[in-house]
Formats: C-alpha cells, sequence, structure tokens
C-alpha cells in the first residue's frame, strides 16, 4: 500500500467513524483535518525536529512556514478528496474488506495517529529542556 493510499484509508476510516457512528453532518471536515495534521506533522515538522534534536543543531523554522504547510496539505487533501478521489470511491474499495483485516487495519490507523501525535509532543518535549538548558 502506498503512501497516499495509507492517508486515504485513514480518510475513509475516520469519514466513516463521524458519517455512520456518530450521526455526524459534517464527516468530510473531520477527516480532511486529522489527515492534514498527521501528513504536516510527519512530513513537515517531525523532520525538522528530529534533525535539531540529533544534529545538535538548533533549527529555527518561522511560523509562517509552519502555516503554509500545513494550508498546503489542507488545499492538497481538499482537493484530492473532492475532486479526484471521494468517500464513495473509497467506500467501494474498502467496505467489503473481511472484518479480522478491517479490525487490523483499524487497530493500525488508531496507532498511527498515537504515535504520530505522541512523537510530535516528545520532541517538542525535549527540545524545548534542549533549548532551555535543561538537557
Amino acid at each position: 500500500m502506498g503512501v497516499i493510499r495509507v492517508f486515504d484509508y485513514i480518510y475513509y476510516r475516520v469519514f466513516y467513524i463521524y458519517k455512520n457512528k456518530w450521526k455526524d453532518s459534517t464527516p468530510g471536515a473531520y477527516a480532511t483535518s486529522l489527515v492534514t495534521l498527521l501528513q504536516s506533522l510527519l512530513f513537515f515538522v517531525i523532520p525538522i525536529f528530529v534533525y535539531s534534536a540529533f544534529s545538535g543543531t538548533k533549527v529555527t523554522v518561522d511560523k509562517k512556514y509552519y502555516i503554509v504547510a500545513f494550508v498546503f496539505f489542507f488545499v492538497f487533501n481538499l482537493f484530492r478528496y473532492q475532486k479526484v478521489t471521494n468517500y464513495k470511491n473509497l467506500a467501494q474499495v474498502w467496505d467489503k474488506e473481511e472484518n479480522v483485516k478491517r479490525q487490523k487495519r483499524g487497530v493500525y490507523v488508531v496507532l498511527t495517529i498515537i504515535l504520530t501525535l505522541a512523537t510530535f509532543l516528545a520532541l517538542v518535549t525535549v527540545l524545548g529542556k534542549i533549548n532551555r538548558g535543561e538537557l
């Protein structure tokens, strides 16, 4: 499964939960926002923090670049999940997956979300202590 397909699957599962389990009227907004947050952290923020933590070089990035990266991913995902593919197309692919496979992938989705956020929070904490001279 390619990287974009992983995010498609996360989008599909989050959309499905908000639409069917929680009966929300705007599941696409939640799914797009979560995928955008994960992509921003995984492809922009965490690599910068990892480089800074392991190289010993203090990397300062202006806040506007973080915002630009987030907006870029958001616009990309908005376009992708409204014009290129949508929930109905993704549902045709994954609605018929076996229950065992679905549960296993569901665990992977939850772990991906938790590990990404935990990695981000851990790196922020460590770099904050390094910058304050506590480590």
